[in-house]
């Protein structure tokens, strides 16, 4: 009973890969009922008896990775917990987020609106743009991280197929036991990580959401202060108060990195002396101790962390207090009266970017190199084991690293603040001052145009369900995969129509089965087209499974008989029993010559002209006679009757005589003359000769042909036909005889019944 149960997890565990990835769609219970078994088994495995209870045949490798695969399994499993616990607040702040932006129709303040506030709505603009970008880079690396779990399932489900086929065998045996269990284990982990990178995306998609509508709503508050915005002298007098509050702070915290600075000098000097005191004593092998070389290597870097922090300081204080000057040449440029004097505020807003830009750049080069030094001293505390010495001082010097690491961080930041402020100043004031000639309006145009485009282009109208979550469908990519599948099928019903006319003209082929092979063929080129441009549009071919069961079952029968035709179809344009322009005969009641074999039915035109639509599945479920199947000749026969006393022998040889001399009766088979029949009326002759099924040959119009001249030569030879009345012969008299007939018995009359 056990070991059936175990081959059935082994089986709803392939399954569960398989479906794909049923299992990643737990609900929370089964999540949290996953976590306890998984804690409740390396539990197990952790204790210390453990390794020697294994079955023969189980490595205790084996037992450490399948430690490994539950330790990550109740990790994964744990934030996979936080992730759905978190994803309803963010759907959450997504509605709202919405809703504000639907909701909001103008500030309650009334304008004219400070530039400041612009400001601080671009800057929060420019943050959710950044928020967005980053939100859907990460989606985009969790959904190759998808592509990877499947890699890696496919492993484990051949695995598991092995364990479950050998277990099915020898259902006994504790070592397939422990393998079979370790394979659910790993099933379950895999499981796991798949659901927890869909929470992922789905975390980061309702982010993307919220941040989205945020985007929105600050564009719209944008253009709306934009109509009416200034700036003041109160604006320039709270921001000189700001940024004295702000020098401060870092003046105050300046001083605490002097104080921090002096007492690292004392400590570096005193680490020295003990270097240099140690190297002057003599030793073994003339090398300094390792611990006082550590202690002296990381007051060094503390002192020069901590001065480089204070002497930055300063620079920091001076880029604050550098902020009122550059709002000033803002308010000098709105306030000017002459194009000059805009310029020259533009000109010394320029060189403030400038200076920015330069100090960007040092401190982005020295974020660089602290960085570098903490990757080489993490790279030698691995070298390094929990009982070296050294190991407390390379911690502290790790420290001191990070605390830099952190100050230039704020500086970057900072720099980055004002110089994307001063760039779109700078770029809003040039565009304003740019003469205005019809180039100038032209290029304006053009640019609101592109963007234009490009923002209908980007513009999204739906998203579909995939197996890696959410695919994005825009207006621009269904406009280029509908442009290609138009495109490529207008090239390829033109080459198609261009084979099937050097085919026709070089007697290849007749013009209908050509005809119908094109129209095989383009329906073959629209199916390959259709995935092409599906895959233009990222839309894997299993997101139709998301339409649900009981649609295709519904489709399923209802195109059961259309299916059931286009499969006929191609089976006969494949088998070729049946061609465009053979002469058929269906049912022993329609003949006709097939004209067109389509993708459901087919024509059958008969010989008046009428066309008859025969489904293709007739073809191959009932019986059909092809009369050119292999060739396209056919016998044909006439039947005569000749009066008694005709010579049979010059009978047959004219029939004979005028069927051969007929120019459409073929010589090969010649023509045969037979006496069918003797009757009290005469004698009938049958004439069989063979013709030839093409457009010059009427069949009925040949046997007209061969009565008439029969007709003619009969009446030369004094040959007569048979006559079916009945005739007298007077050449003897004719006895007569009276019969007389007795009377009829007179019917019997009844007696009244008194």
């Amino acid at each position: 009973m056990k070991s059936a149960l175990l081959r059935l997890v082994i089986a709803c565990a392939s399954l569960a890969l398989s479906a794909p990835f049923a299992a990643a769609q737990a609900t929370p219970e089964q999540t949290q009922s996953w976590l306890k078994d998984a804690k409740t088994t390396l539990a197990r495995l952790e204790q210390p008896e453990a390794e020697s209870q294994l079955p023969p045949g189980i490595s205790p490798d084996a037992l450490a990775e399948r430690r490994r695969d539950i330790d990550q399994a109740v990790r994964t499993l744990n934030r996979l917990t936080g992730l759905r616990d978190s994803l309803p607040d963010a759907r959450a702040a997504a509605t709202a987020a919405r809703k504000a932006e639907s909701e909001w129709s103008h500030f309650t303040e009334k304008p004219p609106y400070s530039l400041l506030l612009i400001d601080d709505l671009e800057n929060r603009l420019a943050a959710a743009g950044e928020r967005i970008s980053t939100s859907r880079s990460s989606v985009s690396l969790f959904q190759r991280a998808l592509e990877n779990v499947a890699t890696e399932s496919s492993g484990v489900e051949e695995r598991t197929r092995t364990v479950a086929a050998a277990l099915a065998k020898t259902p006994d045996d504790p070592a397939l036991k422990w393998q079979a269990a370790a394979a659910v284990d790993k099933t379950r982990l895999i499981a796991a990580r798949h659901a927890s990178v869909l929470a992922n995306i789905d975390l980061l998609q309702a982010q993307v959401d919220a941040s989205q509508a945020e985007s929105d709503l600050l564009r719209r508050q944008i253009k709306a202060a934009s109509k009416s915005a200034t700036l003041t002298a109160e604006d320039i007098a709270n921001l000189q108060k700001t940024a004295n509050d702000r020098i401060a702070a870092l003046r105050k915290e300046n001083q605490g990195i002097r104080a921090r600075l002096r007492d690292a000098i004392v400590a570096r000097t005193k680490a020295k002396e003990a270097l240099d005191a140690s190297l002057n004593t003599p030793s073994p092998d003339n090398k300094a101790d390792p611990l006082l070389t550590a202690v002296f290597e990381t007051s060094e870097t503390r002192a020069e962390a901590l001065q480089f922090i204070s002497d930055n300081l300063d620079s920091f204080a001076s880029l604050e207090a550098l902020t009122p000057e550059v709002y000033q040449k803002r308010r000098d440029y709105l306030t000017a009266s002459s194009r000059k004097d805009r310029l020259e505020a533009v000109q010394e807003l320029r060189s403030y970017l400038d200076r920015l830009s330069a100090w960007q750049t040092v401190s982005s080069n020295e974020l660089t190199a602290v960085i570098a030094d903490l990757g080489r001293q993490s790279s030698l505390s691995n070298l390094i084991t929990d009982a070296d010495p050294r190991v407390k001082t390379l911690a502290e010097r790790r420290e001191v690293l990070w605390e830099k690491q952190q100050f230039l961080q704020r500086v970057v930041q900072a720099s980055t603040f004002q110089q994307r402020n001063l760039a779109r100043w700078i770029g809003a004031f040039e565009e304003a001052e740019r003469p205005k000639n019809w180039s100038t309006w032209l290029g304006d145009g053009w640019t609101k145009t592109k963007n234009l485009i490009r923002r209908i282009w980007t513009f999204e109208l739906t998203k579909i369900p995939t197996a890696t979550g959410q695919q994005s469908v825009e207006l621009g990519l269904v406009i280029s995969a509908l442009t290609f599948f138009l495109i490529a099928y207008f090239i390829t019903a033109r080459l198609t129509r261009r084979l099937q006319s050097i085919a026709v003209n070089r007697g290849r082929i007749a013009e209908a089965q050509a005809n119908t092979f094109r129209n095989w063929l383009m329906i073959l080129a629209g199916i390959v087209l259709a995935l092409t441009t599906l895959h233009i549009l990222r839309i894997p071919l299993t997101v139709f499974a998301f339409f649900g069961g009981a649609l295709a079952i519904g489709l399923g029968f209802g195109t059961q008989t259309l299916i059931k035709n286009f499969i006929s179809g191609i089976i006969v344009l494949f088998e070729r029993k049946i061609r465009v322009g053979d002469i058929i005969e269906v049912d022993a009641s329609t003949t006709g010559t097939i004209t067109e074999i389509n993708t459901r039915s087919s024509v059958l035109r008969n010989a008046e002209g009428k066309e008859t639509l025969i489904p293709n599945s007739l073809f191959l479920e009932n019986r059909v006679t092809n009369l050119t199947l292999s060739n396209r000749r056919v016998r044909r026969s006439i039947r005569l009757g000749v009066a008694h006393g005709s010579d049979a022998s010059q009978v047959m040889a004219v029939m004979k005589e005028c069927a051969e001399r007929h120019g459409l009766i073929l010589k090969e088979p010649a023509p045969l003359v037979t006496l069918d029949d003797i009757n009290p009326g005469g004698m009938t002759f049958m004439v069989y000769f063979w013709t030839e099924f093409n457009s010059k040959t009427d069949s009925n119009i040949v046997s007209s042909d061969i009565r008439i001249m029969i007709d003619k030569r009969f009446s030369e030879a004094g040959i007569s036909f048979q006559n079916s009345d009945m005739t007298l012969r007077a050449d003897a008299p004719l006895p007569l005889e009276m019969v007389r007939q007795a009377p009829a018995p007179a019917p019997e009359q009844k007696r009244a019944i008194p």
